[in-house]
C-alpha cells in the first residue's frame, strides 16, 4: 500500500495498492474536504479502481485540485516517514 500526506491547512491519505494501482481507500480533512473527496470517489466507483485517471489528468493551477494530483503522484511506500 502507497499513501501521501499533506501538511498544511488540512491532510490527503489515498490507500493504493501498489500493484495494481487501484484506490483501496482515500481522507480528506480540511477546510474544502468535502469538495476534494468527491474526485476519490468516482475513482473507486469504476470498474477498475486505478488511480491513473487521476495521475494524468489536468488542473487549473491553482486550484484544491492540484493535492489530489500530487496525493497520487508523488505516493510513498507507508513504511517511510514524512520529512518535516
Amino acid at each position: 500500500m502507497l499513501l501521501w500526506l499533506e501538511k498544511d491547512d488540512g491532510m490527503v491519505k489515498a490507500i493504493v495498492e501498489e500493484g495494481s494501482r487501484k484506490v483501496l481507500g482515500c481522507s480528506v480533512v480540511g477546510p474544502e474536504a468535502s469538495y476534494l473527496i468527491h474526485q476519490t470517489v468516482y475513482l473507486m466507483n469504476t470498474d477498475r479502481q486505478d488511480m491513473m485517471p487521476m495521475i494524468r489528468s489536468h488542473v487549473i493551477h491553482p486550484t484544491l485540485s492540484e493535492v489530489l494530483i500530487k496525493t497520487f503522484a508523488k505516493r510513498r511506500p507507508v513504511d517511510q516517514k514524512v520529512a518535516d
